[in-house]
């Protein structure tokens, strides 16, 4: 699973480029650095981000967000991630377990991206009128059921997302959405 081109699909799903972009940073790592200094200043994380990259964590999409979870087992935390900057640091631990380092993020690659985004696409949603790209992922939801989010985890077969929304689609909308 490894990154190889971005795709035009690509800019239709929130990354960590869109929230450096929000607050006026020229990249996600610029991003992480600036919040990972303020959290490193409370004393909430002990660790500034290295530079450095050792190990790797599995990207997915979390309501038409990509980001990973920290493989620290005593953190929990999920982070937005970037396609442009496959890197990873938590902010909530400050990837202790990595001494600081931050993770390589394994994307599907261009064909299987491709692939996820054309079966998510077919999920229809109710959007807010809202043009902010991070605001409108926020608050969006599904129009025919509450499970049925635009969202992939890396354990799931393409074919899985087209058995869920078939499912949904045969059943019909539940009472009250």
């Amino acid at each position: 699973m490894g990154f190889d081109m971005r795709i035009p699909q690509d800019d239709n799903y929130v990354t960590g480029k869109d929230y450096a972009a929000r607050d006026g940073m020229k990249t996600h790592a610029e991003w992480l650095r600036r919040h990972a200094q303020k959290l490193v200043q409370r004393g909430a994380i002990d660790n500034m981000p290295t530079g450095k990259t050792r190990g790797s964590v599995k990207a997915y999409i979390d309501f038409e967000r990509w980001i990973a979870a920290c493989p620290d087992e005593y953190c929990g935390g999920h982070e937005l991630v970037e396609i442009d900057e496959p890197i990873f640091f938590c902010l909530s631990c400050g990837n202790a377990a990595n001494k600081g380092n931050y993770y390589a993020v394994e994307f599907p690659d261009a064909a299987k991206r491709v692939e996820i985004y054309a079966e998510l696409e077919k999920r229809p949603l109710n959007r807010p009128p809202n043009g902010n790209k991070i605001r409108r992922a926020e608050l969006s939801k599904s129009a025919l059921d509450p499970r049925l989010s635009r969202s992939w985890h890396h354990s799931e077969k393409v074919n899985e997302l087209k058995q869920q929304r078939e499912f949904i689609e045969r059943r019909g909308k539940p009472d009250g959405v």
